[in-house]
């Protein structure tokens, strides 16, 4: 066997040949302050600051304001079709419709026993998860019935960033990320130093820490790295595989490729 057949064969079996994630750019464009939540056709973006949101349908644009509620914290949507505003000043979680209508608000701190919500996550119809820290546990709330449904074991830590797909949530922490099913068991748990946010796609998360972004498999030990042929600094946010990094002025899009 030639010594080039040799090293080849080699590289295979170890991995050497496999091709690293690359983000190629595409565009930049303007965008509004705030955070994105959707992406539209045409560009067309649903997002939220500290005290609006603003949700797209068809070609009606909705708002609600939290002006008279305090500071909004978090924002998860479920299809578009529903919405829930987390604002911790208030430990209160509110539900919107796809017109930004309130449907449900609930004020933790009138229940019992008592929950300080710090993160959350939507889970599917009528239920959200909750990263509780009187508790230290991710819990599953039917947030139509008041009604705590699933407990998870504690969580260690100070949590970073809680996001689910309704099929898994997973949990940050400054050191772990942890991953549960839908009925609070966990699945697996990584270690992981310095990541600041993620974000989940098909099959696989995207991560980053304060320089860089990093992929993340179901086939993979640990997150590798992305190779951008452009970089920018910013908030970062998945649809497909296309990856938008932005910040208060503008979006820059950019083609995932592993």
């Amino acid at each position: 066997m030639s010594k080039s057949i040799y090293f080849l064969l080699i590289s295979i079996c170890l991995g050497w040949s496999k091709t690293p994630p690359e983000a190629t750019f595409v565009s930049s464009y303007q965008k509004k302050i705030g955070h994105i939540l959707a992406i539209h056709e045409g560009l067309v973006i649903s997002q939220y600051s500290d005290k609006e949101i603003w949700n797209k349908l068809g070609n009606d644009t909705y708002r609600f304001s939290s002006l008279d509620r305090g500071t909004i914290s978090e924002v998860d949507q479920f299809t578009g079709l529903l919405t829930a505003v987390l604002l911790k000043g208030f430990n209160l979680l509110i539900v919107l419709d796809d017109r930004l209508t309130e449907l449900v608000e609930i004020n933790f701190n009138t229940l019992t026993p008592l929950k300080d919500i710090q993160h959350i996550a939507m889970a599917g119809a009528n239920q959200i998860w909750l990263y509780d820290k009187v508790s230290n546990k991710l819990q599953k709330f039917d947030y139509l019935r008041k009604l705590n449904l699933i407990s998870t074991i504690n969580v260690i830590g100070e949590v970073i960033a809680v996001k689910s797909n309704t099929e898994f949530c997973w949990v940050m922490t400054r050191n772990e990320l942890l991953k549960f099913n839908h009925q609070g068991g966990l699945v697996n748990k990584l270690s992981l130093d310095n990541f600041t946010d993620f974000t989940i796609g098909d099959n696989y998360l995207i991560l980053s820490d304060e320089k860089s972004h990093f992929i993340l498999t179901n086939q993979s030990k640990k997150p590798e790295k992305i190779f951008f042929d452009k970089m920018f600094a910013g908030s970062f946010f998945l649809q497909g595989q296309t990856l938008y990094i932005y910040d208060e002025k503008t979006i820059h899009e950019f083609q995932l490729k592993f």
